[in-house]
């Protein structure tokens, strides 16, 4: 069964939430440490290329890899260095965002897994 527009629908929903993923990137507070900031930055950017790595694997065009591969490695470099490495207080990678991390992780992995 095949539902109409999906193709569309995905394209737009998933390029919309990496756009909001890269824009959050762009929002710089103040008072915040450098590497805060650095962490959030990386996340950002590596969620919406893991977003977009999902959508190339969706509708199968080519790169899918590379994004998903990238991202994928880069969440687990934030998720690992915020955590693991305690390069910043732990107040400083809330519980939502490590759920989001660790989420875009495993779609990341599963996604990879799927286009190889």
């Amino acid at each position: 069964m095949s539902i109409p527009f999906i193709d569309m629908i995905s394209i737009v929903v998933l390029l919309s939430i990496g756009a909001i993923y890269v824009l959050s990137v762009l929002n710089a507070e103040e008072g915040i440490s450098v590497k805060y900031n650095f962490i959030s930055k990386m996340s950002g950017i590596a969620s919406a290329l893991v977003l977009n790595g999902v959508l190339f694997s969706l509708l199968h065009w080519p790169n899918s890899i590379v994004s998903l591969s990238l991202g994928g490695i880069s969440l687990i470099g934030v998720l690992f260095g915020g955590s693991v490495l305690k390069l910043f207080k732990t107040e400083h990678l809330p519980l939502n965002m490590m759920i989001r991390i660790v989420v875009l992780i495993i779609l990341s992995g599963f996604f990879l897994v799927d286009a190889l």
